[in-house]
């Protein structure tokens, strides 16, 4: 289910993003690969952590901007 974001590093020209969580207090912040802060969103329930780097998100800038996981993993091996 996408979650509503704010952009913050960029202007949506692109209107698709990949992207990568940064787990914070209360919220995430969503970068490039390069490292690059492009949007925020709030976490209060603390739902993001380091397990989420394993797998993709795409912030969808075109409208109101959004975050959907694109992939996730398995857990096979």
């Amino acid at each position: 289910m996408p979650e509503e974001a704010e952009l913050t590093g960029t202007t949506g020209a692109m209107k698709r993003y990949n992207v990568l969580p940064m787990a914070s207090v209360d919220e995430v912040i969503w970068l490039d690969a390069s490292g690059y802060e492009l949007a925020r969103s709030p976490d209060g329930f603390g739902l993001y952590d380091r397990s989420d780097l394993a797998n993709d998100y795409v912030l969808d800038a075109a409208g109101q901007a959004t975050v959907r996981r694109a992939f996730a993993p398995s857990g096979r091996r």
